[in-house]
């Protein structure tokens, strides 16, 4: 088959992440796969270009450049692909705009990689989803929102379609056993925004500085720009708590890094204070990694995380719930640590593996 990927950029970003492992899966089985970029970001174009995957850029620029999409549209029509995935709600706007448009009869495929409620779903969200019944398959990497969608969009529901995340967890090395030590050493991963919701684990981290007199180093890894690089209000705002809070010394900003893996193996947890979102790809990861995690009780959190199995769930936005979490995963024995760390690496075994991912997307596609 001749496929198109579609996404706004290759970024760092879990859906550009799950994107890329989808190309380089779908060419090893056999498949021409190619690209389409319509903003800058290269976090993951090496990956593409070392297994000799084309991508096709039609940058934008401005937010409204309608040429660079027409453009774009041009070039789907001209190539005459069999199938087309988007990821992401504006690339599948594009997508599903070129079907319609060019009374095309190629499969398209639509992506959903967040969390929209009814009560967050905004007047772009909703003119997309009238267009889903253009797309031969929604599919979504979380369940919550799967059956979320098939509630609100009765009509569709044989359209729409669980996919999880994909990894090649064999490729994941593990990490060492867990050792008695006084530091806690914590890592988060993520664009620094108000839906990662990091001023509630720097209040937890103060919590556990102040009152309880605990030693903790945190490593954040993400963007920490907005789109297009502009300035991220939330970062500064972030930096002026953890000043005010005087944890400089304890808290580090990565900013995107090409291997996250590397610091997910020297942490002893991970922790993810999102207030809402799909599946994140850092949760799929860390488990790869024996890496527990601390998550909040939100979306698909809890069909992975049980307590005292693979890592904690705590209540979202509840920085004391957070922080008892946290004191008592540091105050597990080595044995129940391990016991903990070889837990994760199963359950990352049982449901993330890429080649289900990729022959699902691929039976799809054909």
């Amino acid at each position: 088959m001749k496929i198109l990927l579609v996404i706004d950029n290759l970024n760092s970003g879990g859906a550009q992440r799950q994107i890329t492992n989808l190309g380089v899966g779908l060419k090893e089985i056999g498949n021409e796969v190619s690209f389409l970029v319509y903003n800058k970001g290269d976090h993951f174009g090496h990956v593409l270009e070392e297994n000799n995957i084309p991508i096709n850029k039609f940058y934008k620029r401005n937010k409204y450049d309608l040429i660079a999409i027409f453009r774009a549209i041009l070039f789907m029509r001209k190539q005459r692909f069999d199938a087309i995935v988007a990821f992401l709600f504006v690339p599948s706007f594009y997508v599903l705009l070129f079907k319609i448009v060019t009374f095309s009869k190629t499969k398209v495929l639509v992506s959903e990689r967040s969390f929209y409620s009814k009560e967050k779903e905004g007047f772009k969200e909703k003119i997309i989803r009238k267009l889903y019944r253009f797309a031969n398959t929604i599919s979504v990497n979380s369940l919550s929102q799967t059956n979320y969608l098939k509630k609100s969009l009765p009509k569709l529901k044989n359209k729409i379609v669980y996919i999880p995340n994909g990894l090649n967890v064999e490729s994941f090395s593990t990490k060492e056993n867990a050792k008695s030590k006084d530091r806690l050493n914590l890592v988060s991963v993520g664009h620094v925004n108000s839906n990662k919701n990091v001023k509630l684990l720097i209040e937890a981290v103060k919590i556990l500085k102040n009152k309880h007199k605990i030693e903790v180093k945190i490593s954040w890894l993400g963007r920490t720009y907005e789109f297009l690089e502009q300035e991220n209000k939330y970062f500064k705002e972030c930096q002026d708590l953890i000043s005010n809070y005087n944890l400089q010394d304890d808290w580090s900003w990565m900013g995107k890094v090409q291997n996250v893996q590397n610091h997910l193996l020297i942490a002893d947890v991970l922790v993810h204070t999102s207030i809402g979102e799909g599946f994140p790809n850092a949760i799929c990861e860390s488990l790869a990694c024996g890496l527990p995690v601390i998550a909040s009780n939100v979306n698909d959190h809890p069909y992975i995380i049980k307590d005292n199995f693979n890592g904690f769930l705590f209540e979202n936005n509840d920085v004391t719930d957070l922080a008892n979490k946290l004191l008592k995963f540091k105050d597990l024995s080595n044995e129940e640590k391990i016991k903990i760390e070889s837990q994760s690496r199963i359950t990352a075994e049982n449901n993330f593996q890429l080649s289900k991912m990729i022959t699902k997307y691929n039976e799809m596609l054909s």
